[in-house]
């Protein structure tokens, strides 16, 4: 296959044809590949993402304009009414859709145990017995404060900045429903 579109084999090709990840058909297929990403990260790079979807997805949310603050304001019976209106009618401009599909992604990748600062990702237990023998107690014990000052910062992030958040986007919420 790569011969044929022109490439040498040295790169790596990722195709996605028949592949669909959008709507809410593709949100099983898009939470494997959250989750994958997450099980690959180490503990800064998951409080990396959380600080960045706090901040960005949900308090752009919260902002006067755009789709993702339309889209909290709307009531939600104007999203779709129901199941069966879902798959046979447009109710809502596919931007306003898309825009749900992000609050919903990030809501479903926030609350995954995946996402929190000291949960194991995916490692094989010989490679962590080996890993073990080779090391010293001052590495492993390095590593131990590492994670408890990772879980500090990751829980004054969620009393300071999360929760104010998403108090607010409550609050937003809230108010579209009445």
């Amino acid at each position: 296959a790569a011969a044929a579109s022109g490439e040498n084999g040295t790169g790596v090709a990722v195709d996605f044809d028949g592949t669909m990840l959008c709507g809410k058909l593709g949100y099983h297929k898009r939470f494997e590949v959250y989750r994958m990403m997450l099980t690959n990260m180490n503990d800064q790079q998951k409080l990396e993402v959380t600080v960045r979807l706090a901040k960005v997805v949900l308090g752009g949310a919260l902002e006067t304009n755009g789709d993702l603050s339309a889209v909290c304001k709307l009531p939600p019976q104007d999203i779709h009414p129901n199941e069966e209106d879902y798959y046979t009618k447009k109710t809502c401009p596919k931007r306003l859709e898309s825009a749900m599909h992000v609050l919903t992604d990030t809501f479903a990748i926030l609350k995954s145990s995946h996402i929190k600062v000291g949960h194991k990702s995916s490692v094989d237990p010989e490679q962590d017995d080996d890993h073990l023998e080779q090391t010293g107690a001052k590495v492993d014990q390095r590593n131990l404060y590492k994670t408890s000052l990772l879980n500090k910062i990751s829980r004054k992030h969620l009393m300071e900045t999360i929760i104010p958040i998403l108090r607010n986007l409550k609050t937003v919420l809230e108010s579209s429903r009445s």
